[in-house]
């Protein structure tokens, strides 16, 4: 029986944002299920094994050049390791897995996760969207972008997120962060993790930025610490330094995996109020350490916080209800368990476990 499965994907090994940590929990979850044969082709990566499964994968090239190679290898493996299934983890790959399915008859799974999904699609791609055997979206914000697109609702199945319980934890707590910081043992630290992208504003760091100063004159004691790097770091410098809150945010810059843990423990407030998020892996990350979370209700956030069960939604579109929800907070309003890291953790996996995750998967892969 051929129960070979090829998972597609723009990054793997290096850092790809949402998708890439998207596409390693995928692969975790089938690896579980031992029937399957799992191989991964990866557009932008470098070679590797991770966790004892076979890669092809690409030196850093042009896109261009990247994407011809990325095609030409995609049929490569089909002919010469013909899969069962192909599990695309991003849209843009929608028109080679429909002419792979057309020429060799391999169905195929798109993964939708939100931002990716535009309104305009050539009628090319609308076709191969429509002509995939199932679409796994992370929320109902992303369902209804791809119902919008004319596909049928009985074609698309919400699968959420997950993220690795053993990495993120309530004891990741790390005492040098302090020292780096200059952090005082009576701050209250609020913290948010995103790529500073200037494709990105939407995640909302910038409306934080804007509702500090109003913050500070209930809190003295705030510091706000931005983890993440990019191109519209310039642009919130030049706010940082219009609103004069120098000594209240802290831009961390990019910091490792493996070091990213103890800055969710290190809070008291993770935020993200955004208003175009597919789901936000982070906020299961933050609330696996036991930090409470502020997020946006526009988009998929709200499926991350479970329709505002597992953490406070405002409008990310408003300074004011940005402002007030971080302070809410910041004096522990709300339900008890938000505030208590065992607690908090414990509601999360309730909803949002890799076991959950893994068996969302399985179900969707085995009913295709």
């Amino acid at each position: 029986m051929n129960n070979r499965i090829h998972i597609w994907c723009p990054n793997f090994e290096t850092f790809g944002g949402g998708i890439g940590t998207f596409t390693k929990e995928l692969v975790y979850a089938l690896k579980k299920n031992k029937k399957h044969s799992i191989s991964v082709i990866s557009k932008n990566d470098i070679k590797f094994n991770y966790v004892k499964i076979k890669f092809t994968l690409f030196l850093k090239l042009f896109e261009s050049i990247k994407l011809i190679i990325f095609f030409l290898n995609v049929f490569y493996k089909v002919l010469t390791n013909k899969p069962a299934l192909i599990i695309s983890t991003h849209i843009n790959f929608a028109l080679i897995t429909n002419i792979i399915k057309i020429l060799f008859k391999v169905p195929y799974i798109l993964i939708a996760h939100g931002i990716e999904i535009k309104t305009t699609f050539s009628k090319y791609k609308l076709n191969a969207i429509n002509n995939s055997d199932k679409i796994l979206v992370t929320s109902k914000w992303t369902q209804n972008k791809i119902l919008k697109l004319g596909v049928k609702i009985k074609k698309i199945s919400i699968i959420g997120n997950t993220a690795s319980e053993k990495v993120f934890n309530i004891n990741n707590y790390n005492k040098k962060l302090k020292n780096r910081y200059k952090i005082l043992s009576n701050d209250k630290i609020i913290l948010t993790v995103a790529r500073l992208d200037k494709n990105e504003k939407y995640k909302g760091y910038d409306k934080i930025i804007e509702s500090i100063p109003k913050i500070i004159k209930k809190f003295k004691n705030i510091k706000y610490l931005i983890v993440g790097e990019g191109d519209d770091k310039k642009r919130i410098e030049v706010l940082i330094n219009k609103l004069k809150i120098n000594e209240y945010v802290k831009l961390c810059g990019f910091i490792p995996d493996d070091q990213l843990p103890a800055y969710y423990c290190l809070a008291d407030v993770f935020a993200l109020p955004s208003t175009g998020e597919g789901f936000g892996i982070v906020f299961i990350e933050s609330m696996l350490s036991g930090t409470p979370i502020i997020a946006g209700n526009k988009d998929g956030s709200v499926d991350a916080t479970n329709d505002g069960y597992l953490g406070k939604l405002v409008n990310p579109y408003k300074i004011n209800s940005i402002t007030l929800g971080l302070m809410d907070l910041l004096k522990k309003k709300g339900p008890k368990f938000w505030f208590s890291p065992k607690k908090l953790r414990k509601a999360c996996l309730k909803i949002h476990s890799r076991d959950i995750f893994k068996k969302k998967i399985n179900y969707q892969i085995n009913n295709i």
